[in-house]
């Protein structure tokens, strides 16, 4: 039967100490030594402290007991969970940034074309898309590609028969009203040292 009584302890020399002197089981380990847990949580010294029982054989009655303090096992459990989080938020980052990159493999020739579309909106045909891939963005790359050459065809075909004479060639004078509207922008632009003459024969 368990008295309660400390033998040995590695922290209290024991030794001349009367029984009455020897630091005491805590009750709640009694307790539950008594009824057999396997696992026990209480406090000692004002230290709150895990233990577990392994009975090493049934006839003879001894047991090995294990306590370790809380702070312990939280501790060892904080810095897994630590290690864990850390872990787990490298992988994250890694996985966005694969992420990003292969969206930015679809996403960037698709921006390309946008700002082409904006350039031929405001006029501008001479854009070039320089994507040449085998998936269906790159199909569009070259179907716009070809679309612009074949419109940057047509506005010249139309260029010359509305500004040139079709017998001479020579620019007649709506050629010349878009040359002059031309030249007073450049004119009013203040930013540019436009340096241009006028003849009159």
């Amino acid at each position: 039967e368990i008295d309660g009584t400390i033998i040995w302890h590695p922290e209290v020399d024991l030794y001349g100490m009367t029984p009455e002197e020897r630091p005491q089981v805590p009750e709640k380990f009694l307790e539950g030594f008594k009824n057999k847990k396997d696992h026990i949580v209480y406090s000692y010294n004002g230290v709150t402290k895990h233990c577990h029982i392994i009975p090493l054989s049934d006839i003879i009655g001894l047991s090995i007991v294990v306590a370790v303090p809380e702070a312990d096992v939280t501790g060892i459990w904080l810095a897994v969970i630590n290690e864990f989080i850390i872990a787990a938020l490298l992988l994250f980052g890694l996985f966005i940034t694969i992420t990003l990159i292969f969206s930015r493999r679809f996403t960037k020739p698709l921006e390309d074309i946008t700002v082409a579309a904006e350039q031929i909106d405001k006029g501008n045909y001479d854009v070039k898309l320089d994507y040449n891939g085998k998936d269906e963005i790159g199909v569009l790359t070259n179907t716009f590609n070809t679309l612009i050459g074949n419109l940057r065809g047509y506005i010249n075909d139309l260029n010359s028969l509305a500004y040139a004479d079709a017998l001479t060639e020579v620019r007649n004078k709506s050629a010349f009203d878009v040359l002059v509207r031309e030249l007073q922008k450049c004119i009013d632009n203040e930013e540019k040292d436009l340096e241009f003459a006028i003849a009159i024969s």
